[in-house]
């Protein structure tokens, strides 16, 4: 559900890591996210403003945030839920 923001967001700072994946495996991002949308995946939840605004809370406290390979915040995160719902609506 959460693929094709994540990896949007990601690509302008690390196209040459995501192209070089893709191009091992043989598959273009395109025809990577055409076959990703056969499965159709929702969430079993509603991503209210509310949700979004405690989950993004959450995500940035995350220890993972450390580790992450690009400087994203609160604002970044609460966008990247918003394209999630907009994407199964």
């Amino acid at each position: 559900i959460a693929m094709k923001p994540v990896m949007k967001m990601f690509y302008p700072y690390l196209n040459k890591e995501i192209d070089d994946l893709f191009d091992y495996v043989e598959i273009t991002r395109h025809e990577f996210f055409e076959w990703l949308e056969q499965f159709r995946m929702r969430p079993n939840i509603d991503l209210t403003d509310e949700f979004i605004s405690e989950k993004a809370n959450e995500v940035c406290k995350s220890r993972n945030m450390a580790i992450n390979p690009i400087d994203i915040d609160y604002e970044d995160v609460k966008n990247l839920y918003r394209k999630i719902r907009e994407n199964i609506s």
